[in-house]
């Protein structure tokens, strides 16, 4: 496998209530982001962090090949209404510098939930469920965070929308992979904010999946602890025009080829 690289720059963002940003009601599952901490280099840039995550319908085709999931736990019968995500991404393609950015970058024309059954060997390799999300049916807005290292200071978006069809969940541990469909496979990528559930215990754990062998995609393993993904599911779907995105990070990062 290629080495991926973990990135330890402080993860979180200070989050508004999901009424005054178009979600209404309360979370039935809520992995809220790390709080952002100060640039250690002195830059006055609050960051945050998280790991590359591709679509899991890329197969393991991208740049990064790879793709994080998050362990969670339904006790009872629940029903996706919404979404809410935070994350950020590259810029390869732009001229405008990372923290001149106003939205994720235009190679991401698509972010992918997808819903895995949780059994007592692991996620299962295919999903149960997904939604796959025109960037245009997501709201991003700008936290004010960023994310540093290789990808220079991009801006951090939280991230609402809509997940149509009133898929249910019955009692259970499920995982959620989410990660961005890309129109350039070698572009720009999309990075899943890190959550403040620090996956040392079993039930809040994270996994990921590479697609640098051939077999090797859906394949999940368990990480080590301190990574999970930042995400929010509601019952009640977002009012229109007002779901909000908020996102960056590299939990799950390679060296660009120069």
């Amino acid at each position: 496998m290629r080495r991926i690289v973990a990135l330890a720059a402080g993860l979180t963002l200070m989050v508004a209530s999901a009424a005054s940003a178009g979600i209404p009601g309360t979370p039935w599952y809520s992995n809220a982001p790390k709080p952002a901490v100060p640039d250690p280099s002195g830059s006055g840039f609050m960051l945050q962090d998280g790991p590359f995550s591709d679509a899991f319908s890329s197969g393991g085709n991208y740049f990064y090949s790879f793709a994080l999931g998050q362990r969670f736990s339904v006790s009872q019968t629940q029903t996706f209404g919404s979404v809410r995500l935070w994350g950020a991404s590259e810029y390869i393609e732009s001229g405008i510098p990372p923290w001149q950015q106003t939205r994720l970058s235009q190679n991401i024309s698509a972010i992918q939930v997808s819903i895995f059954d949780f059994n007592g060997t692991g996620p299962a390799s295919s999903p149960r469920h997904s939604w796959t999300i025109n960037v245009g049916s997501i709201t991003q807005t700008a936290t004010g965070n960023y994310v540093g290292g290789s990808i220079g200071y991009s801006p951090v978006f939280r991230l609402d929308a809509a997940l149509l069809g009133g898929y249910t969940l019955g009692a259970g541990s499920y995982l959620v992979s989410v990660g961005a469909v890309l129109t350039i496979p070698d572009g720009s990528a999309f990075a899943w904010m890190s959550g403040i559930a620090d996956g040392t215990l079993a039930a809040t754990r994270s996994y990921g999946t590479s697609g640098d062998q051939v077999g090797e995609w859906g394949q999940w393993a368990p990480l080590v602890a301190g990574t999970t993904g930042a995400i929010e599911f509601y019952s009640e779907i977002p009012a229109p025009g007002a779901v909000s995105l908020l996102a960056l990070g590299g939990l799950a990062r390679r060296r660009r080829r120069r």
